[in-house]
């Protein structure tokens, strides 16, 4: 998907009280660029974000106590595109089964989010170039981040605007 396909898509779905999770081991290279994204976008107020690391279960709690109406985690995703590419992935695109012996699937993560809070989740997946052990995030991960997170203060500026005005 385009950087204007992601942005168009966020101002129709960054609607009301959002949330956004970041995902991602910063161990791993580019497995930890939804925690880059949150990094970036906690400088905005207005913005309400969680940093659930490597472990978005136990995060429920805080995601859901925010009352959201849409819930965006964003974390790498093998897309089968080249790196830094982007896509917007819903629950039932994931595999729904069990992550592994001690952690629930991001699709089950996403399911009782909605189940028990009414908002709309979905996943935006960046491809990774490069996920061993390491810091740092590849050049063209680290340009896509820095795009989605223009594209998410735009949407979500844009909502909270009118507030503003009152």
């Amino acid at each position: 998907m385009t950087m204007s396909g992601i942005h168009s898509l966020l101002l129709r779905r960054l609607r009301g009280n959002a949330v956004i999770v970041g995902i991602g081991n910063p161990n791993c290279r580019d497995d930890g660029i939804g925690r880059t994204v949150i990094e970036k976008l906690n400088r905005s107020s207005h913005i309400k974000v969680i940093d659930a690391g490597d472990s978005p279960e136990m995060f429920l709690d805080r995601i859901v106590e925010n009352s959201p109406d849409v819930v965006m985690f964003v974390d790498c995703a093998d897309l089968g595109s080249k790196p830094g590419s982007a896509a917007v992935i819903e629950p039932k695109q994931l595999n729904p089964g069990w992550g592994n012996g001690h952690q629930p699937s991001l699709s089950a993560i996403m399911t009782f989010v909605t189940e028990i809070s009414g908002a709309d989740t979905f996943l935006l997946g960046i491809q990774p170039e490069d996920i061993s052990a390491g810091s740092g995030i590849s050049p063209a991960v680290s340009q896509t981040a820095e795009h989605i997170v223009e594209c998410i203060r735009s949407a979500t500026f844009e909502k909270e605007a009118p507030a503003r005005g009152k």
